[in-house]
């Protein structure tokens, strides 16, 4: 039977979060969205979730706070921060959690890409 992977897009941007959500969906993914994160993490904590698509500037929790409950709560989880500030991979060392850094403004395909090779 085949094991639908479910991503959770955390991003307060509405149409980001309505179009990546999409090309996520269409790329076969079952994807949960929160525009903040204290939604966003009430979603994780109710639900399974193989993937956390997070944005660090949220309204409530922001990212590296749900970054750090993730790590402690759901350590199997993967996170890829999705941002507009410049990070590298290296990052500093509150992001050294995530699994990867994608900054703003990436090509979807490539975020696909490194998505399904982070979750098989």
């Amino acid at each position: 039977m085949f094991d639908q992977k479910t991503i959770l897009l955390i991003e307060d941007d509405e149409e980001m979060r309505s179009e990546l959500g999409g090309a996520l969906s269409r790329a076969g993914y079952e994807v949960a969205g929160a525009g903040d994160g204290d939604n966003g993490l009430a979603f994780l904590r109710a639900n399974r979730c193989d993937l956390v698509l997070l944005d660090l500037k949220l309204p409530g929790l922001n990212g590296r706070e749900i970054l750090n409950i993730i790590g402690d709560e759901h350590p199997r989880i993967k996170v890829f921060i999705v941002t507009g500030s410049l990070f590298s991979e290296a990052g500093e060392r509150a992001l050294q959690r995530a699994d990867a850094i994608i900054n703003k403004p990436f090509r979807v395909a490539d975020l696909i890409g490194r998505i399904k090779a982070a979750l098989g």
